[in-house]
């Protein structure tokens, strides 16, 4: 009787680290793994996004707004070379790697922030391209009437007497052309995060989740080891009390885990918003797809495993037990079968 209760004590105290477990390490495994994140952000096509709408929200302005109207070059014009310079794949490769980065420098594998993100190739690709239009469309330019180089009006005239390769050095030049304020490199320092507010939080949030992880897994496993040990013998039994420990904890985390991912697609994505613009929102969508989409499929996938493996557990458990019932009706005596009363007959018949 006493093995009974302490048995469905533990069982009880098995279900909730059993579900925390799987929460904590799959979220370990996923919104904290930067090859889960890159590769969710690859599906998900967010790349594709960031180059066609990203940046062309970044540099389109409205007919009444010409700050990028460069000479003869329009928006939509200046929006392509973009696109082009600051392509998917460029993108994909430099995230990629400031993610890896990133994820080393928070779990503690590395000491420093040393990703680097050249952008020296994406600017002399738009400035060749740029340049390139300038000449092609030079001669659409109106003459100016008056003005500066420097104020604003010029950018869409062109000064008598100028070539389109004057006008280009003055638009590309080192000291205050429109590429002089983008750097050549995208790192740690040129984005301010050494020793950042938000780091330090992250890499304290990081150890505090990988530390009660740990604890979980660690009762989750002495308590399925002490149901195990109450429950040796016989065969059945040990089958039995594993299996229905891990089937109502799997099959718990895999409930939970499908009602959030419900209430998630129909009510949270509408609601969970990044900051970005309104005309970004599918960009936003798909980032927020591309993580918390991510961790809960990955939950379902692990707590659907252990509900196939319980439910085996549970079917041997019932094989072993018809095998253990046969078997003693098997070895049972057979009982003899009652002699007939001698009678009369019987002895006048050996006479």
């Amino acid at each position: 009787m006493a093995k009974k209760i302490f048995t469905i004590f533990f069982i009880v105290l098995f279900v909730p680290f059993f579900f925390l477990t799987i929460i904590l390490i799959c979220l370990k495994g996923t919104l904290l793994n930067s090859n889960f994140l890159q590769s969710g952000l690859i599906k998900s096509k967010v790349y594709e996004q960031i180059v066609q709408k990203g940046l062309g929200s970044l540099v389109k302005t409205d007919e009444n707004n010409d700050q990028f109207a460069l000479g003869p070059i329009s928006n939509d014009k200046v929006v392509e070379i973009t696109q082009s310079a600051l392509s998917a794949d460029f993108i994909k490769n430099e995230v990629g790697s400031a993610l890896s980065n990133f994820a080393n420098y928070i779990k503690g594998n590395s000491n420093n922030l040393d990703f680097n993100i050249s952008l020296t190739e994406p600017k002399t690709i738009f400035e060749k391209q740029m340049r390139q239009a300038i000449d092609e469309q030079w001669d659409d330019l109106p003459a100016c009437t008056s003005g500066d180089f420097q104020s604003e009006e010029v950018l869409n005239c062109r000064v008598s007497g100028q070539t389109s390769k004057q006008f280009a050095d003055e638009l590309f030049n080192d000291q205050d052309g429109i590429l002089s304020k983008i750097p050549d490199n995208l790192n740690a320092q040129t984005l301010n995060l050494n020793n950042s507010q938000f780091l330090n939080n992250a890499i304290k949030s990081y150890h505090l989740l990988d530390i009660v992880s740990k604890i979980c897994l660690l009762a989750t496993i002495v308590l399925f080891i002490l149901i195990i040990v109450l429950n040796l013998k016989p065969p059945y039994v040990l089958l039995y009390n594993m299996g229905l420990p891990l089937a109502i904890a799997s099959a718990i985390t895999l409930i939970v885990t499908l009602v959030f991912h419900i209430i998630f697609y129909t009510i949270a994505l509408a609601n969970l918003k990044l900051g970005l613009p309104d005309n970004l929102v599918s960009l936003d969508t798909a980032l927020i797809k591309a993580t918390i989409g991510g961790f809960l499929v990955r939950v379902e996938i692990v707590s659907g495993i252990f509900v196939v493996v319980a439910i085996a557990l549970l079917i041997l458990s019932r094989h072993f037990f018809k095998k253990g019932v046969n078997q003693t009706a098997i070895n049972r005596p057979q009982m003899s079968k009652p002699m007939a009363p001698k009678t009369m007959d019987s002895f006048s018949s050996k006479k």
